[in-house]
């Protein structure tokens, strides 16, 4: 992206691949720098990995499951991803607190269609009793999580580009209410009770 002069003005344009500028040299040098042996080469270069994001910040970490929960646990991970964006998506947001509300019901949830899938193969009706009872505190959380996301939505403050519509004036043209109650004109145009009225023989 480039300005071009066209017309006496100056106007954005994205120039074409032979006439575009070649990078500065250094832009591709990486921020952590290693040896050949996979060493940090220097002090810098521990501080710029510190500074970097952890991967368990953005990406589930992987936990050791039983092979029949392998279904269950991705089930799971997908819910709360859904989850968290439904809230995020009917309230502005979510907060550590109702994450950590969704993950909850997400492990309940899983726990409580692997406890019926195992009382279904053996016919244990008080397996069957811990998934109502597993299933039925999963959805007590998802309830708590939505009931919180919904309070801080309306505690949340109001982005600084957003004008509340209490602030704005609008003159152009009055209310109904306002122009039914306003006085008629006078004779002379003016409106009634108005100084120009009054002077009126």
């Amino acid at each position: 992206m480039s300005l071009r002069r066209e017309h006496g003005a100056s106007r954005p344009v994205v120039l074409p691949g032979d006439e575009q500028p070649f990078a500065p040299a250094g832009v591709s040098v990486p921020l952590v720098q290693r040896n050949a042996g996979g060493r940090l080469i220097d002090s810098a270069a521990a501080r710029a990995l510190a500074k970097m994001p952890r991967r368990g910040r953005f990406v589930p970490r992987h936990i050791a499951c039983d092979p029949r929960f392998e279904v269950h646990n991705r089930r799971r991970l997908e819910w709360a991803r859904k989850r968290r964006a439904e809230l995020h998506a009917m309230t502005g947001g979510v907060s550590y607190a109702v994450g950590a509300m969704v993950a909850s019901a997400a492990w309940l949830y899983a726990a409580g269609e692997f406890a019926a899938e195992l009382a279904a193969g053996s016919g244990d009706v008080d397996l069957f009793k811990s998934a109502a009872t597993l299933t039925a505190t999963a959805r007590t959380h998802d309830m708590g999580a939505w009931e919180l996301a919904t309070r801080e939505s309306a505690a949340r403050p109001p982005p600084r580009d957003e004008v509340p519509i209490g602030w704005m004036r609008v003159e152009d043209k009055p209310t109904p209410h306002a122009a039914a109650s306003a006085p008629p004109p006078a004779a002379n145009g003016a409106p009634a009770g108005s100084d120009a009225s009054a002077r009126q023989p």
